[in-house]
């Protein structure tokens, strides 16, 4: 279902008694509508409307996916609890014939309220640099 575009409410389409309040009442509803329309109309990013955001974070893991070296990093300070990750990208640096062979699960610890420390990834092969992209969720 595509959303139908809605008309403005304007003042000169009402009675002259009521032009005032339409006039005060108007810009507020028009601009509330306009962007509850723009959200429906495939106008809304998780970036820009979620509590969260995206890190990019590099990696390299063994064969039980614990990193080689001690990763943490940063996200947002909005969040006070991280809810968990979604990698939504798993890019290897190291060589371009080697895929992950999964999705890859990050199990983390939350060291402050910003910094995270990662303590396995699974469904990354071992001895690969792998640069993830993925979506920080929290309240």
């Amino acid at each position: 279902m595509f959303i139908p575009s809605y008309k403005n409410i304007i003042y000169t389409d009402y009675p002259d008694q009521y032009k005032d309040l339409v006039s005060l009442l108007g810009q507020n509803i028009n601009d509330a509508f306009n962007v509850c329309y723009k959200a429906l109309a495939k106008k809304i990013t998780l970036v820009d409307n979620m509590q969260g955001g995206l890190v990019t974070v590099s990696v390299k893991v063994d064969s039980n996916g614990n990193p080689l070296t001690k990763t943490t990093f940063q996200i947002d300070s909005s969040i006070q609890t991280l809810d968990g990750f979604q990698v939504i990208k798993a890019l290897n640096t190291t060589s371009n014939s080697v895929y992950t062979t999964g999705c890859p699960f990050i199990s983390y610890t939350q060291q402050s309220s910003n910094i995270i420390l990662v303590n396995n990834i699974s469904g990354l092969p071992a001895n690969n640099t792998f640069q993830l992209t993925v979506m920080a969720y929290g309240h």
